[in-house]
């Protein structure tokens, strides 16, 4: 069985957001489910603090703007970029 992740960027305003982005990940999930699932939740306990973990789910956009689950107030720039990175090292 494959799991497919499939999201885009870039579709509010063309004067805005001149270009459109699509991006898509393709999991085995007989041979990677576990793993990167074990991995996620790493960062979870790596990342999150314990009373925020309910229910929690990472996003990218919120990560990056600063917004919602990770509000610029609590969370540093720098801190949103570290767990970008660790986000992005999945596919590795």
């Amino acid at each position: 069985m494959r799991l497919i992740y499939v999201d885009e960027a870039g579709i509010s305003s063309i004067t805005q957001e001149p270009f459109l982005v699509v991006a898509g990940v393709i999991v085995d999930a007989d041979k990677q489910f576990k793993s990167v699932q074990a991995y996620l939740d790493e960062l979870v306990e790596k990342h999150i603090p314990k009373d925020r973990r309910d229910g929690f789910a990472f996003h990218a956009m919120e990560l990056f703007h600063g917004t919602k689950r990770f509000n610029r107030e609590f969370w540093s720039f720098e801190k949103r970029l570290e767990i970008l990175d660790d986000l992005a090292a999945i596919p590795k």
